[in-house]
């Protein structure tokens, strides 16, 4: 699930600027474009086939709004739970992981606040009151999860308090895991944040250079823990 606009899997790596001054016009026999062998098409080259050997795994369900977001997350998670069952039912072992990276905002303006024309100048600056988003994670994590296994994002800037809101949310939603990360340094270092013990997942810095991401070791890892469980 994404917003639409945000960064997408593979396309993320499309860079329109450099993309567009690598491409050439081949205007025979028919109007194509080329991109010739150079920088940019070898980065590209192992996103396209990352991308193609994903075509039928991979689902994208975008949203627009706080609501469609909140609505689609609990069809979602409700289709996941039924499908956990179906398979338990025919002897299969399937399991579930929900994965929350998607960074809701803390505040936002009701639909029926918005203004219905354009704000004009002339009448001053507007006065916005923001209301505090709903915090889904407690009917997801108590009613619609099921078996499910679930984690959930912290982002801080302040390291001081990121251990202590991971475990907060532990303790108030009821799951098993928070991913805490710090925004200045979220792209080479998390921390699993378990009720009573932590565990760090870094990128080494000969990974940086060569190109890892810090997603592929910390999906790595929560399909081993997943399969503890």
């Amino acid at each position: 699930m994404f917003r639409s606009g945000s960064l997408q899997p593979f396309a993320r790596h499309l860079r329109s600027s450099s993309l567009l001054s690598a491409l050439q016009e081949q205007p025979t026999p028919s109007p194509s474009l080329l991109l010739p062998p150079g920088p940019e098409c070898s980065r590209l080259l192992p996103v396209v086939r990352e991308a193609r050997e994903a075509e039928g795994r991979l689902l994208q369900l975008d949203f627009s709004s706080l609501s469609s977001y909140l609505w689609l997350l609990r069809a979602a998670t409700l289709a996941l739970a039924e499908r956990r069952e179906c398979s338990k039912e025919n002897g299969s072992s399937v399991r579930n992981l929900l994965y929350l990276a998607a960074a809701v905002s803390d505040f936002y303006i009701p639909n029926g606040d918005l203004p219905v024309h354009k704000i004009q100048s002339s009448e001053g600056a507007p006065s916005i009151q923001l209301q505090c988003v709903p915090k889904m994670l407690v009917p997801l994590a108590q009613q619609w999860k099921g078996e499910s296994a679930l984690v959930s994002f912290k982002l801080e800037t302040d390291s001081k308090i990121l251990v202590a809101k991971a475990r907060k949310a532990l303790d108030k939603y009821g799951h098993k895991l928070v991913i805490g990360n710090l925004l200045d340094t979220r792209k080479r270092e998390v921390l699993l944040v378990f009720k009573d013990e932590m565990e760090e997942v870094r990128l080494s810095d000969a990974e940086l250079e060569t190109g890892v991401e810090i997603e592929e070791k910390i999906i790595s890892r929560l399909i081993e823990i997943v399969r503890q469980l």
